[in-house]
């Protein structure tokens, strides 16, 4: 791991903070990209179907781990 956590793996719920943050960005920044013709429409609906998919297994875990 990075210096930020040098003794421990960052929490669930920060993981999952940090993706829902990605999900925003890449919703707010992709349709630009894809006007500047940067990115493909399909490869941004991919891209951002996979981090939701990122999610959905955080939260699976966390429910496990809560339980």
């Amino acid at each position: 791991m990075s210096d930020l956590y040098p003794d421990a793996q960052p929490s669930i719920e920060e993981q999952i903070k940090c993706v829902l943050r990605e999900i925003g960005m890449r919703e707010r920044v992709y349709p630009r990209w894809i006007e500047q013709r940067k990115l493909l429409p399909k490869k941004a609906e991919r891209e951002i179907a996979l981090m939701r998919a990122v999610l959905e297994t955080l939260r699976q875990v966390e429910r496990t781990t809560l339980a």
